[in-house]
């Protein structure tokens, strides 16, 4: 009778996005698949951190005990800025008072890609954290004719109601 034992602890292989390329403003909320090399299950609530400008931002892992890939949901919160979305490097992923380990028990290995490299978040997506609100650069009244025109910082869509003034809103 031969016998073994597993000794080889899970490994991250990848960390993706399901989320859609593209630009994500605040209250959106973009999707990170951590993928291990076996099937894990997860006790209590790790965290991802994720590069998001002045403040970085600690993610909550959801779902995904049982499987290989666990998702943790990241909600765009107001000043979050990022040109390509990233977590805080190697050891971004933290247990937080949890456990990661596979069906022998082992501990994960918590090591991510490097950041940029391959199998990294931001090799792999293409996403664009906007979580700064357009600001007022410039602004005239006419009281003679009732019009408002503000200039804002970037680019904003939909239609302004002044009551009964005529509105003009210049982006940049």
């Amino acid at each position: 009778i031969v016998t073994t034992n597993d000794t080889n602890s899970p490994d991250v292989l990848t960390v993706t996005s399901s989320t859609t390329d593209g630009t994500y403003d605040i209250n959106d909320i973009v999707a990170v698949n951590v993928k291990f090399d076996e099937v894990v299950t997860v006790t209590g609530t790790p965290q991802l951190t994720l590069e998001t400008g002045d403040v970085d931002r600690a993610v909550d892992y959801v779902s995904g005990s049982g499987s290989d890939t666990l998702l943790f949901n990241y909600t765009v919160q107001s000043g979050d800025v990022s040109g390509d979305l990233a977590y805080g490097g190697v050891s971004a992923l933290a247990l937080n008072s949890g456990t990661i380990l596979d069906g022998a028990s082992n501990a994960g290995i918590l090591t991510l890609p490097a950041v940029g490299g391959t199998g990294s978040l931001s090799n792999s997506s293409a996403l664009v954290i906007d979580g700064v609100r357009p600001a007022f650069t410039g602004g005239a009244v006419t009281a003679g004719t009732k019009s408002l025109v503000l200039s804002l910082g970037e680019a904003v869509s939909g239609t302004p109601d002044a009551g009964d003034f005529a509105v003009t809103v210049n982006s940049a």
